[in-house]
């Protein structure tokens, strides 16, 4: 490429886009994990694991060139990817405008910002997501075909093509524009497209880039995903889970989403730049009737799935239609300026103006008027995007919104090695990345378990683990458990949730155990009676006992119960090796006590033990064991 043409491509007005974007999106950049998929992204993408449907291999490729950064932590370069792709979607936006509109560098600047200070696009540039990278792919595209229809170059065309197909690898609404962005260089020069060596390399190019989708299962097989199959993988990269809630629902729905998606666009999109975008509309429809037909499909295609896939709006789904809109917004401020230039063109360019005298003072009016007037005209515009900037600064700066990570990075602090953590908080996965890059404590995080299954996981862990538990829609243990507070309590008002971490000190003892001997010895076929009695600790309330039960060995036969001193007359059960007395629950009341009394026959000489436990709250509680001889 000559220089001359590359001083088109690159120009300090372009640098001075990225870099004073750049530093606002970082400024605003949540330094931190905060949990929803960002988190999961900040665990995946470091591991090129196979993360969320449809994959977003570009995403994850490019965000994993993010973490060599050689500064912050994982979370922090990972946002960054965010804010890089942020500020080179303005960037793209601003060639794009310039190059439409003989280079009308600052109206580009000055539109493409108004825009991108909306909160529904800022928003995405302080967190890793994959909707700046995806205005930039589809702005690229854009660009390209810019420059492919002012110069008819076949390599703007192909990379047009080729970075229809990237996009393809990031994210699902790409499908939905692509039959526009495909059209398009056929509606300005088919003939110039439908040439066989064209037609072939362009299809070669836009199915090069989906090869990004065999990470899938290239990772899968490398242990860092479950797509291993070649019908997983198409279920998997099509999102075919989520095809049946696409689909139209009703029309309340559809007003509740166009309503809901207004009022996000509205809170943003002032009255006069309303005006000036329809007025942008018709100039772009009246002078470039074909860039028209492109952004206002571009607009239509992506709000298509929008409208048939949610039923409550969502604000990263108008991130792509926001950038689309710069185009216009900008046609309609260039036309209203070239407007007053025309009038002014109607103006005499000189006057004289003579004095009290008559005498002429050489005084030129119109010039200068004319020059303060468009001035003014031009300082008046930068009104769009400083009026955006400082209505959203505040809301979507998360630059300190680190309240989350900082709970989780105080209880890590305190949890020990090789310690068990139960959470089904929705913000666990922020401990889980903590764990992961942040610390070099062996933890193991357990999720989603029902009440039996933790308390089984307890009672297997509990002596060989320290167990920690997270109150978050979790049954109270305290009935159960001796607790210990750990780091500090939060309430997470995104999902009312009271995040209150509790170190599991061990079984709260509700009852106590009195045995005659501790330790018996017996003569082959003599006969004994075994007594237990247990007591109510608690001194507050009863205590309800779903199970007894008795554990002899082999070497013992159990051949009836000590009536006159058992307060539970019955014979027992058998399982997994105990005798069960489960006729319960019992009850011992405060202060009283419950008598368990058999007849055992010693059949076999042994050494062995006697155990004796009783089950309240779904645990167990073990009586110290009875050591037996048998001669």
């Amino acid at each position: 490429m000559s220089s001359r043409k590359w001083s088109q491509i690159i120009r300090p007005q372009y640098a001075i886009s990225f870099i004073a974007t750049f530093i606002i999106y970082l400024l605003t950049m949540n330094p931190s994990s905060f949990g929803y998929d960002t988190t999961w992204f900040h665990i995946q993408v470091p591991q090129l694991a196979v993360g969320q449907t449809t994959g977003f291999p570009i995403a994850f490729l490019l965000g994993k060139l993010f973490t060599f950064l050689p500064f912050g932590t994982i979370a922090f370069r990972l946002n960054l990817f965010s804010v890089f792709f942020g500020a080179a979607t303005v960037t793209v936006f601003v060639m794009i405008v310039s190059n439409l509109i003989k280079k009308e560098y600052y109206i580009g600047l000055i539109s493409t910002l108004f825009f991108c200070f909306f909160r529904v696009f800022w928003l995405q540039t302080n967190r890793f997501e994959v909707y700046t990278l995806h205005t930039f792919l589809i702005g690229l595209v854009i660009l390209f075909g810019v420059y492919w229809a002012n110069s008819k170059e076949s390599k703007f065309l192909y990379l047009y093509y080729l970075f229809i197909g990237f996009s393809f690898t990031n994210h699902p609404l790409s499908v939905f524009l692509a039959p526009m962005l495909i059209f398009f260089p056929i509606i300005i020069d088919h003939k110039a497209v439908f040439k066989l060596k064209k037609v072939v390399i362009i299809i070669a190019l836009m199915i090069a880039p989906l090869l990004l989708y065999l990470y899938i299962p290239i990772r899968s097989y490398q242990g860092y995903g479950n797509v291993k199959t070649f019908g997983q993988f198409i279920h998997y990269i099509t999102g075919m889970q989520w095809k049946q809630q696409l689909g139209f629902r009703s029309m309340e729905v559809f007003k509740k989403q166009a309503s809901g998606y207004y009022n996000l666009i509205r809170q943003d999109f002032n009255i006069a730049a309303l005006i000036v975008t329809l007025f942008g509309f018709v100039m772009l429809a009246w002078k470039k009737w074909k860039y028209f037909i492109l952004v206002f499909f571009l607009i239509i295609l992506n709000l298509i799935p929008v409208f048939l896939y949610e039923d409550v709006p969502n604000d990263f789904y108008l991130v792509s239609v926001v950038t689309f809109l710069v185009i216009p917004f900008a046609f309609g401020i260039y036309h209203i300026k070239e407007g007053i230039r025309f009038v002014f063109k109607k103006i005499p360019e000189r006057k004289k103006i003579k004095n009290s005298s008559g005498k002429d003072t050489g005084a030129q009016v119109s010039g200068s008027f004319k020059i303060t007037f468009m001035a003014v005209f031009m300082a008046a515009i930068l009104f769009f995007p400083v009026n955006a900037f400082a209505s959203n600064y505040a809301a979507v700066d998360k630059s300190k919104d680190t309240k989350i990570y900082d709970y989780w990075k105080a209880v890590e602090r305190e949890l020990e090695d090789d310690s068990i953590v139960f959470s089904s908080s929705k913000s666990t996965s922020v401990l889980a990345y903590i764990l992961l890059y942040e610390s070099d404590k062996n933890v193991k995080i357990e999720r989603g378990l029902s009440y039996e299954e933790m308390l089984s996981t307890i009672r297997e862990n509990i002596g060989k683990n320290t167990i920690y538990f997270n109150k978050a829609y979790m049954p109270d243990l305290s009935n159960a458990f001796e607790l210990e507070p750990v780091s500090y309590f939060m309430y997470w008002m995104d999902y009312e949730e009271e995040l209150k971490t509790y170190k599991v000190l061990g079984i709260k003892k509700y009852v106590g155990f009195e045995i005659e001997e501790k330790e018996i010895s017996l003569k082959f076929g003599e006969e004994k009676n075994i007594s237990y009695t247990i007591t109510n600790k608690s001194g507050t309330g009863p205590v309800y006992m779903d199970s007894i039960e008795l554990g002899l060995p082999k070497s013992l036969n159990l051949i009836g119960i000590n009536e006159s001193e058992s307060d539970i007359k019955v014979m027992p059960g058998m399982a997994s090796g105990f005798y069960m007395w489960t006729n319960g629950p019992y009850i011992v009341e405060p202060s009283e006590e419950l008598t368990i009394s058999v007849k055992v026959k010693a059949v076999a000489p042994d050494e062995n033990s006697i155990r004796f436990r009783i089950t309240t709250n779904n645990l167990y509680e073990e009586a110290p064991e009875v050591i037996l001889r048998i001669k």
